[in-house]
Parts: C-alpha cells; sequence; structure tokens
C-alpha cells in the first residue's frame, strides 16, 4: 500500500506541484462514517499500487483541508476523497459516496481519457509526419492536414 500521511500546507503544495495525479482523502478520525470510507480508499489503494495516495487527519490537519477546499473550491467534507489532477480536481466524493466502485469508475474514466488524448495527438503527428514526407517525396501531391 502506498499512501502516505499529509499534515502541513507545505507538505501538500509539494505534492501537488510534482504527484499529479493523486488520490486525497480528508478522513476523520471519530466519524463512524469516515471510518467505513476509509476501508473503501485502502482497499482501493492496495488494488491499485500505482496511484499516489495521500490522506490527511481532519481533526490534525484543520489549516490543511481548509486550504484544499479554498485552492480547489470543492467544499470542505468529511470523509471525502478527491482526485488531483494538473487541471485541478477532477472528481470528488463524500460521505456514503466514498466507495471502492466508485474511486475505481473514477480511475477508469480518468485513464479512459487520458487516452483518448493520447490517442488524438498520435494521430495528428502521425498526419503531420506524412505531410512533411509526402511533401519532400513529391512537391504536387501534399497531404493536406485540417
Amino acid at each position: 500500500m502506498h499512501m502516505k500521511k499529509v499534515e502541513t500546507i507545505e507538505q501538500f503544495e509539494q505534492i501537488y506541484s510534482s504527484h499529479r495525479p493523486f488520490l486525497l482523502m480528508k478522513h476523520s478520525l471519530t466519524c463512524p462514517i469516515s471510518h467505513r470510507a476509509w476501508v473503501e480508499f485502502e482497499r482501493f489503494v492496495k488494488d491499485f499500487p500505482h496511484i499516489h495516495a495521500y490522506y490527511l487527519h481532519v481533526q490534525h490537519a484543520r489549516p490543511l483541508s481548509q486550504h484544499i477546499a479554498e485552492t480547489f473550491h470543492v467544499k470542505h467534507e468529511s470523509p471525502q476523497v478527491l482526485w488531483v489532477t494538473d487541471n485541478g480536481v477532477a472528481w470528488h466524493a463524500s460521505h456514503w459516496n466514498v466507495t471502492y466502485d466508485q474511486m475505481k469508475k473514477s480511475n477508469y474514466e480518468r485513464i479512459i481519457v487520458a487516452f483518448c488524448l493520447y490517442v488524438n495527438r498520435l494521430f495528428v503527428f502521425l498526419l503531420k509526419f506524412l505531410n512533411i514526407a509526402c511533401s519532400h517525396k513529391n512537391k504536387d501531391s501534399v497531404i493536406m492536414v485540417f
């Protein structure tokens, strides 16, 4: 399991600047709903060890929790899980919606979008390459890239 505890704003800013995307859980040590969500989070992280995963205890890191809410414009809740990407928070869930299946679904959706973007970039690159190759081979037959 690759979970790391985050306790300060400085730690979080370092993570945000160097480990995107990542999963973050805001966990309450006294809430039974949060305990159930924590079990789901642990199971998910164990099954997907390639994902960077972090957590904070809201009782010990209130300034950090508030900083995250303000930075990403996501209302603070606990328990709460957030997928943090280059573009901010791509997905979040709280309370009874923090489940293994929801995190898995969000992860797969993120992978599919990333794959589609990659294929699109590859296609554009290939069209440009073919355009250049054909223009050097025969100046009269150039493939137009729109």
